[in-house]
């Protein structure tokens, strides 16, 4: 068995579960009480191990009752007086469905082989031996059942926003495609009915009680107790048939569409703002948000209903297909013939005719309506794709497949598990799950980091510059700069490269790749003779752009897969400046220049993005941040990009515990935050529901290098690191399991609702004027609402260094 050192209370834990957790075949049909028993007691325990297993190797350690490292024993279930063959049954399941994700979890982590069925395979189970198995005997039971089993019984596929799922005909439920809110990650269990919303899903499990996973910010996945016969999953609420036949609906309800009418009805359909469903007489009624009509159906008697975002399609009793509602790309233009299935989302509508082909109508940006030949079962419209269940029972899909919600998985395990372990690997680096694939951002930014300073002499070439002038300057302003910043973790040095010989600035960065380079360096300062440089057109790779002046190009390629071949052997990262801001230039202002640009550049080398104080957040907006348009060196960075870099430990970070969303309930809580320099908390983080989308909280007082900043407070900051990087697409690897990293993470000044913006004229040392917007700082007395949670500035530290800052309920 493989040695492990962790917790003690997790090694004994290990050895006892592993001691009595070995796979025991169950009986095929015993239904006494003490098979059952034995059942639940080798479930819990096959359980156990899989806590085990999620501790040890930090993966799925969000399922693990009371966390890690001490987690907390799973009992036994509670055995009924009189066990039926259903109860086996699904036991067996729940036992075959454990085994399985043990397995795979033995494989990948190497830990327990000879457990494994036919053993490991590259890190996977061995592919279940598919030999038939000899005809079973003859059985004399004159209970047996021999109808044959309906081929389509079990099977239906169903897409959302970025995601799809399906339920197998096996009754298990698989996910595939964004899983940044958990929207893919699938319970285990028998299933009969499964639903995909925009960023959440429901499922009808065999007991007929309903399950949702995925984003509850609207209270969508909190799903009631009680036994339904029927649910759906739409944008930000969710719906059920109970089985007295009524309808609830549950999650956000501004346009009533959770204000489910009286009745007893056959079908449900919740979709974008609105609802609709079909009543015992076949006809369809509609409730909520009615802004082109998509809740006036017409008259007639419906077998099908299915409400998309602000559109309606059923097929009537005739079979015909009819729908109503936003037609602005044709999507409410139902097709004529007769159809057995139907499928509307957000701008286009699928069906299966009554041949069993699938057609499409609406719009079809990236081929969403484009369905290919066949037979089919099965269809369901996504927002940007389609699945759909073939007749043979494979599942395809087609149309949007940037999250890979059309790469259709046949049921396999590996779906979900996956994404689990994509999310544990973006976020596992970081203690406090903030900022993704934190080890890659961390890579460069503690220690000393070396640093070849070049030249570059061109024929449009106005100034003499050379290496080591530009190495005293930025030894100057650089170093200083971030070992304050850092705490004296960071320290970059700067080495003497030489002086390159290029056609124009553009092809310096090619000179400087095949130089002789001075050992150990982990990057590069280029500094072409022009006062300004194109990064439009600088280099065959895109860099990320950092204005008309300078440009920087970041590559990991040793972790992770990067747009441009490799260049230089010792280094990924280069600063390409003009030699404006390394050297007096005339009639520029400042002479010598501040190190502002310099200093900003390598911050991005260390993964700090941009941040941004207006909505069309254009370049060098927050004149509170150095990553902004500070125009000096003189003034910081907000907290979050300190914590990114691995210069704040945990204990001065405080996380607020309650997510401030409408559907949790605040506790009062009081912080003190102190600016950098300064003992004590240094960033109060306020959770969503959502991993990888927060707020800070930091305190900026004009101590240090912050000694220009122009009002000190605390000031906020929304942080997101899921969609913004969507809008980026010139930032390399923008996009990662759903997730952005370093340069991507969008870093906004946050100001409260109905706040005025603040904005101040200011001038720097430098001479430089600029205007900005403060209102994200909050001075002592003032307060801010974000979501459900007021956060006051009370009053100055007890020292006078700090903040006082109170979070409370809004109500």
């Amino acid at each position: 068995m493989l040695t492990l050192t962790r917790s003690k209370s997790i090694a004994v834990l290990f050895a006892v579960v592993v001691a009595i957790a070995v796979p025991v075949a169950p009986v095929a049909s015993a239904q006494t009480v003490e098979d059952v028993k034995q059942r639940d007691q080798l479930i819990a325990n096959q359980e156990n191990l899989l806590n085990t297993y999620r501790c040890l190797f930090g993966v799925d350690v969000s399922v693990v009752p009371g966390g890690c490292p001490e987690p907390v024993y799973v009992t036994p279930g509670v055995t009924p007086d009189s066990p039926t063959q259903q109860d086996i049954d699904v036991r067996d399941q729940l036992i075959q469905n454990q085994e399985g994700l043990l397995n795979i979890y033995r494989c990948r982590f190497n830990v327990d082989t000879q457990l494994v069925p036919g053993g490991c395979v590259d890190g996977a189970p061995a592919p279940a031996d598919t030999t038939e198995p000899a005809p079973a005997e003859p059985s004399d039971s004159s209970e047996a059942d021999t109808t044959d089993p309906d081929p389509d019984f079990g099977w239906a596929a169903t897409a959302g926003r970025h995601h799809s799922c399906l339920l197998d005909g096996d009754r298990s439920v698989v996910c595939w495609g964004s899983n940044v809110l958990g929207q893919a990650g699938a319970p285990s269990g028998e299933f009969t009915a499964v639903s995909a919303g925009w960023d959440h899903s429901c499922g009808l499990r065999a007991n007929r009680a309903v399950v949702c996973w995925g984003s509850n910010e609207f209270g969508q996945a909190g799903a009631p107790s009680g036994e339904f016969t029927a649910v759906s999953a739409g944008g930000v609420h969710s719906c059920g048939i109970k089985t007295d036949g009524t309808v609830v609906c549950w999650g956000d309800n501004q346009s009533r569409q959770s204000s489910a009418l009286g009745g007893e009805f056959t079908a449900v359909s919740a979709g974008g703002w609105h609802s609709c469903g079909i009543k015992t007489d076949g006809t369809v009624v509609c409730w909520g948000y009615n802004s082109d009509g998509q809740t006036r159906p017409p008259r007639g008697e419906f077998t099908a209903i299915s409400a998309g975002w602000k559109h309606t399609c059923g097929i009537k009793a005739d079979r015909t297909a009819v729908c109503w509602g936003f037609n602005d790309n044709g999507q409410a233009d139902a097709l004529a013939g007769e159809f057995t299935d139907i499928s509307a989302d957000d701008f286009h509508t699928c069906g299966i005719r009554a041949d069993r082909t699938a057609v499409c109508w609406g719009y079809n940006s990236i081929g969403q309506s484009n369905a290919p030949g066949g037979e089919y079962v099965d269809v369901a419209a996504g927002w940007t794709n389609t699945c759909a269940i073939r007749a043979d029972l494979v599942v395809v899909c087609w149309g949007n497949n940037e999250h890979g919600q059309s790469d259709a998985l046949q049921g396999s395990e590996a779906g979900p598990l996956s994404q689990e372990l994509l999310s544990e690997i973006a976020y596992g680096g970081d203690p406090a799950g903030l900022i993704a694939f934190a080890e890659i951002v961390r890579s460069h930014t503690m220690g000393t980091d070396s640093w070849a300073v070049w030249t570059c002499d061109t024929p449009g070439g106005q100034w003499e510059i050379s290496p080591e002038v530009a190495v005293e300057r930025l030894e100057s302003w650089a170093q200083p700069y971030y070992q304050w910043l850092s705490g004296g973790l960071y320290r970059p040095e700067f080495f003497v490269g030489g002086t390159v010989t290029a056609e124009n600035d553009h092809s310096c960065q090619q000179s400087v790749e095949d130089a002789n380079w001075p050992p150990g360096m982990q990057g590069a300062v280029i500094v072409p003779d022009v006062a300004y440089i194109d990064c439009e057109t600088d280099s065959g790779c895109t860099p990320a752009k950092g204005g008309p002046d300078h440009c920087f190009v970041y590559q990991q390629r040793q972790h992770l897969p990067a747009s441009c071949p490799r260049h230089w052997p010792d280094t990924d990262r280069s600063v390409v400046i003009g030699a404006a801001f390394v050297t007096s230039v005339p009639g520029r202002h400042p002479v010598p220049p501040s190190g502002f640009i310099p200093i900003h550049e390598v911050g991005h080398a260390l993964a700090f993005p941009h941040s941004f104080d207006t909505p069309e957040r254009s370049y060098g907006t927050n004149i509170m941040d150095v990553m902004g348009n500070g125009q000096t060196p003189n003034i910081g960075t907000p907290a979050i990009n300190r914590y990114a870099a691995g210069w704040m430990p945990i204990n001065e970070v405080a996380i607020h515990p309650e997510p401030v969303t409408s559907t949790s309930t605040q506790q009062e809580a009081v912080y003190e935050l102190y600016p950098i320099g300064q003992q004590g908390t240094q960033m109060l983080v306020l959770q969503t529901e959502t991993q990888g989308v927060f707020y800070t909280l930091g305190a900026r007082t004009r101590t240090g290098f912050d000694s220009e900043v122009p009002v000190e407070g605390v000031e906020a900051y929304l942080v997101d690191q899921n969609i913004w990087c969507e809008d980026q697409p010139w930032v390399w690897l923008s996009s990662i399991a759903g997730t952005c990293i370093a340069l991507s993470r969008l870093v906004d000044a946050y100001t409260s609702p109905g706040r005025a913006d603040r904005v101040i004229q200011h001038q720097f040392s430098s001479g430089e004027v600029i205007r900005g917007n403060t209102s994200h700082v909050y001075r002592t007395g003032e307060s801010l609402v974000i979501g459900n949670a007021r956060v006051r500035i009370t009053s100055r530290t007890a020292d006078g260094q700090g903040y006082v800052v109170t979070v409370s309920p809004t109500t």
